[in-house]
């Protein structure tokens, strides 16, 4: 039980992350967000997702998520993903890229520069994950990006990424 609970959280701090990197939320990033949401109904009941998704829910009940509600919600995930008995650091890292990596692809526009740069600073960040899957292949495809090898077919494979 509370184990998922915690994945969940993560995904979810990844997936804001990942919607949030252009500085904009589209309806389209919405759309992923509640269909992220109702995919996991099944653990609402289960602490602290219940709390977090009691939060999303909220947030949704408008149709939209704002930036402001989003740091909202980045705040109330990090109260319980920052300490968390059931996942070590490496796992929790790991779920957190996946998540953005959603979340950036969530409006299916080809990665923007902006997103690049906030996967750039997440991979600074947690570079302790080199050597684990997904880890080297986003960092391998974000520097492509960043020389504009050529961008296009980097950003696709990048976002092939999430489907594996």
């Amino acid at each position: 039980g509370r184990p998922i609970a915690f994945r969940l959280a993560h995904e979810l701090e990844g997936l804001l992350l990942g919607v949030k990197a252009d500085g904009r939320i589209v309806p389209s990033e919405n759309d992923r967000i509640r269909r992220w949401l109702d995919a996991n109904r099944p653990y609402e009941q289960i602490h602290p997702f219940s709390e977090i998704a009691e939060h999303l829910r909220r947030a949704l009940a408008d149709g939209a998520i704002s930036d402001d509600e989003c740091e909202d919600l980045l705040f109330v995930i990090s109260k319980f993903t920052t300490v968390n008995p059931h996942f070590d650091q490496l796992r929790a890292g790991l779920q957190v890229l996946m998540g953005m990596l959603n979340g950036v692809s969530a409006d299916r526009v080809i990665v923007t520069p902006e997103e690049r740069a906030a996967l750039s600073r997440w991979l600074e960040d947690w570079s302790h994950l080199k050597g684990l899957w997904p880890y080297d292949e986003c960092e391998t495809l974000v520097t492509a990006l960043a020389r504009y090898e050529p961008y296009d077919d980097a950003a696709r494979q990048l976002e092939s990424v999430v489907g594996q």
